[in-house]
Order: structure tokens, then C-alpha cells, then sequence
């Protein structure tokens, strides 16, 4: 009935169920996660992060949030199948959903849930935004709309504080935050140096992936990101941009001068 009234294209009616779609669950998922760190007193002590790692017991509702969190990433895929979307947009949708799916799932079986949760409220209040413009994107008739440009100034701002945070976050638990806890040998324990060092890496590649995505995606919209945050400036008419009838007129003139 929205997109009716709305009177939308079937481009932007795709983009805008898939928005509206994930807008919803990012919201669900961003107020669970932020409920299970503020139960869990995550915020008020940052070491209980990494303190008593691996932990020996997770909150049901912990352990139902991860549930979710692959029940809903996997559904992606087969759905996709139904929707009938097209290729090229078919697997810019997989590979995020592969994405996240790579992500839960080692993160929860390496046993770093703590700190997946944290990273999850994160990334999701800047999704939440993202597709939040997205849809005002979409819904706004007007090109070069100032409420699209400044909702999309808001994202920009989420989107890079959230990768600053992150990039905090987890290198500091990998160098700092579990250099203080012993290895206990076990199987589930995956405090070495070396398993560090790859967990280290594939996060950074992850978030260069993703930086590389986020400005890719910014050259599809009507203006860039360095357009957006104000740094390009319309350039400055020169002396040789008249009017083109004036210029007109005076080749008229001269013209009638070589005839005389």
C-alpha cells in the first residue's frame, strides 16, 4: 500500500522493500543487542570483554541473539531465489550475507560472543541510519534534495565513528585485553599469539573491504562523499563565461562594421 501511494518504480520499489526490510530487523537487532550489554554491565567495565576468557557460561538471551542473527542471514540466500531479483543485485545481497554469516559464526565459535554483541550494535545503529537515507533516498522526489544530502552527512559521520570504534575494540582486546589472561590449553581456548595475529588481520582486511564498498557505493548517489561533507566548491565563473547573447550581439556588430 506505501509503495502505491508513493507511486514507485519497480527499481525503487525493490530498494525500497529491502530497505524497509532491513531497517526493521537492524532496529530489533540494534535494541537486543544494546539490552544484553546493558544487562550484562558490558559498558560500565570494558575488561569484562575479555576477562574469564573462554567463558564458561552465556546468557540464554545472549545465546538466542546469535541464534537469530544466522537463522536470518542464511534465509537471505534462498530467499533472494523467490524474489526474483535481478543477477547484479543479486549478489551484492549474498555477499553481505555471506559476510555475516562468516562473521557470527567464528565469532561465536572461537567464543569471542562478548565482544561479536558489541560489534553487532555497532555496525547495526550505523545500518539503521544507512538504510534510514536510503529510504528517504528513494521517497524524495525532489533531485539534489537538501534533506538527502544532510541525512546523508548523518551517515557518514555513523559510518566512520562506527569503524573508528570497532577498529578500537577489537585490537585492543586481541593485544591488550588478552595479553593479561592466561591460556588454559583447552580447545575452545584460542588465546595464542599466532590465532591473534590472524584475527588481527582479518579484521582489518574486513574493514578496508568494507571502507572500499562504502565510498564505491557514495559514487551511485547524485552527489560523493567529499561533495557531501562540504569540500568541493562550485567553481568560480571566469571573466570569459558572458552571456551568450551578449557575445551574440557583438559578433552581430562587428560584423556590420566589415560590411560598411
Amino acid at each position: 500500500k506505501i509503495c502505491r501511494k508513493l507511486h514507485l518504480s519497480k527499481s525503487k520499489n525493490s530498494k525500497f522493500n529491502e530497505s524497509g526490510q532491513l531497517i526493521v530487523f537492524n532496529a530489533v537487532s540494534m535494541i537486543w543487542a544494546l539490552d544484553i550489554v546493558i544487562k550484562e554491565n558490558w559498558l560500565a567495565d570494558l575488561s569484562s570483554l575479555w576477562t574469564g576468557y573462554p567463558y564458561d557460561t552465556l546468557s540464554f538471551s545472549t545465546k538466542f541473539f546469535y541464534i537469530i542473527q544466522f537463522a536470518y542471514w542464511a534465509h537471505i540466500i534462498p530467499e533472494l531465489y523467490f524474489q526474483k531479483i535481478k543477477k547484479e543485485d543479486m549478489f551484492s545481497r549474498v555477499k553481505y550475507s555471506v559476510l555475516y554469516l562468516a562473521f557470527i559464526s567464528s565469532i561465536y565459535i572461537t567464543n569471542f560472543q562478548r565482544i561479536g554483541v558489541v560489534v553487532l550494535l555497532l555496525h547495526y545503529i550505523s545500518e539503521f541510519v544507512n538504510h534510514a537515507v536510503k529510504l528517504i533516498d528513494i521517497t524524495e522526489k525532489e533531485e539534489d534534495s537538501k534533506k538527502v544530502q544532510f541525512a546523508q552527512n548523518v551517515y557518514n559521520l555513523f559510518f566512520f565513528a562506527v569503524q573508528l570504534l570497532t577498529l578500537i575494540l577489537s585490537q585492543t582486546m586481541l593485544w591488550f585485553g588478552l595479553q593479561g589472561v592466561e591460556y588454559s590449553g583447552e580447545l575452545r581456548d584460542f588465546n595464542t599469539p599466532i590465532f591473534k595475529l590472524i584475527c588481527s588481520i582479518s579484521a582489518l582486511a574486513t574493514q578496508v573491504w568494507i571502507i572500499y564498498e562504502f565510498l564505491n557505493e557514495q559514487k551511485s548517489y547524485s552527489f560523493n562523499i567529499t561533495a557531501s561533507l562540504g569540500l568541493l566548491k562550485p567553481k568560480a565563473k571566469t571573466a570569459h563565461s558572458d552571456n551568450p547573447n551578449k557575445k551574440r550581439k557583438n559578433a552581430g556588430m562587428s560584423l556590420q562594421i566589415m560590411i560598411l
